[in-house]
C-alpha cells in the first residue's frame, strides 16, 4: 500500500470513530435488546444525516494584517498529518508531521499544535504521552499571528464544522 493511500484511509478511519464517540450517547444503538456485560455495542448512522467534522482552517498571508496575499488551508484536528503529503510543492509547509489538538478545557480561543520528527504522516514518537510530542505550541485561534515562515508568514486559525466530504479528509487548499 503507498505511503498515500494508507494516510487517506487512516485520515477516514479516524474521522468515522470520531463521529462515533461524538454520538454515542445521541444515537439509537445497534441493537434493540441489552448488550451483553462484555459486548460492545456500536450507535448506528441515522439515514438521512450527514457525518459532520471538525476540520482546522488556517490563512496564510504576506501581512501581518492577514489581509494581502492570502491562501487558506484545511487540515484535521485530533489527526496526525503531514503539510507536505497534503500540499504537494507548496513552501508554506514543512516536512515534519503535524497533530492539531483543541484545548481539553473545551475553549475555542486558542489550540495545541504538536509536531514530530516523523515526515510520512504517522506522528510516532514516545507512546507514553497523548499525543507523544515534546514539541507543542499553544496558538491563539481567530488572531493574526505570526511571523512563522515565508511566502507567507502572517496567519489565522479557526475551526470549522460541516458535512464530511472526504476530499477534505485529504486538505484542501484555496486561494483569495
Amino acid at each position: 500500500m503507498t505511503r498515500r493511500r494508507r494516510f487517506d484511509l487512516v485520515l477516514i478511519v479516524s474521522q468515522v470513530i470520531s463521529y462515533i464517540d461524538n454520538v454515542a450517547g445521541e444515537s439509537q444503538w445497534s441493537s434493540s435488546s441489552s448488550p451483553r456485560p462484555d459486548e460492545k455495542t456500536l450507535p448506528l448512522l441515522p439515514h438521512d444525516s450527514a457525518i459532520t467534522t471538525r476540520r482546522m482552517k488556517t490563512l496564510l498571508c504576506v501581512d501581518h494584517g492577514c489581509s494581502d496575499d492570502c491562501v487558506t488551508y484545511e487540515t484535521p484536528l485530533n489527526t496526525c498529518f503531514n503539510g507536505e503529503i497534503l500540499f504537494p510543492n507548496d513552501p508554506a509547509w514543512g516536512k515534519y508531521d503535524i497533530f492539531d489538538r483543541p484545548m481539553k478545557d473545551g475553549s475555542d480561543t486558542q489550540f495545541h499544535r504538536y509536531f514530530f520528527t516523523t515526515t510520512d504522516g504517522t506522528c510516532e514518537g514516545n507512546s507514553q504521552k497523548d499525543p507523544p510530542s515534546d514539541d507543542v505550541y499553544t496558538l491563539p485561534l481567530d488572531e493574526c499571528v505570526g511571523p512563522f515562515g515565508e511566502p507567507r508568514p502572517w496567519g489565522s486559525f479557526e475551526f470549522v464544522t460541516d458535512p464530511m466530504d472526504s476530499s477534505l479528509l485529504r486538505g484542501s487548499i484555496e486561494k483569495r
